[in-house]
């Protein structure tokens, strides 16, 4: 099951490559390198009982991830707006597979990274987009809780690195509850 979910992330990171230019711009001219990264990070960190085989998913992420950044940068984007995404993904997805890891058939890892990573940026999303993109204050933060969805942020603006420290706040969090042993009733 490892396997094909690594196979999976590969085929979703790799489709954003292949779309044409008019299908980003009707996502908001976001960074191909954004939507490849996505896939990545959260199968970095997907609760399973038997642990990632990290060798073979980086085998397969670097060529799709370094296809999207050289695509992005013919496109138009700056190097300096790819690197610092590029390299807060990958601390991103270390530290949060530490904990997937450490935390292997935990049901308090899985509902813990459900919740912070996929529920409540979801529903941030959501708020905001109902909002036509003016949401409140706490839908960005609520959002910025997720790797997966700071990823999709690229930009050289520096008022989000306070967003992007609560996204590896939430991964060290992990780490931490993954490590947390249950206590036994004597």
């Amino acid at each position: 099951m490892g396997d094909s979910l690594t196979w999976c992330a590969a085929a979703l990171a790799l489709l954003p490559a292949v779309l044409g230019g008019d299908a980003l711009a009707s996502l908001d001219d976001r960074s191909r390198l954004a939507f490849a990264l996505v896939p990545w990070l959260l199968l970095a960190g997907l609760p399973r009982r038997a642990p990632l085989n990290a060798g073979f998913a980086l085998g397969l992420a670097l060529p799709t991830l370094a296809l999207a950044a050289w695509l992005d940068a013919r496109g138009g984007f700056a190097w300096s707006q790819l690197a610092p995404r590029a390299g807060w993904a990958l601390v991103c997805a270390a530290v949060v597979n530490a904990a997937s890891r450490r935390a292997a058939g935990s049901t308090r890892y899985g509902s813990a990274w459900l919740l912070a990573w996929i529920v409540v940026p979801a529903f941030a999303g959501l708020v905001a987009m109902l909002a036509g993109g003016g949401g409140p204050a706490w839908a960005d933060w609520g959002g910025a809780l997720s790797g997966p969805a700071r990823a999709l942020t690229v930009t050289a603006d520096p008022g989000l690195a306070p967003l992007d420290a609560l996204a590896l706040a939430t991964a060290c969090a992990l780490v931490w509850i993954a490590s947390a042993r249950p206590r036994r009733a004597d």
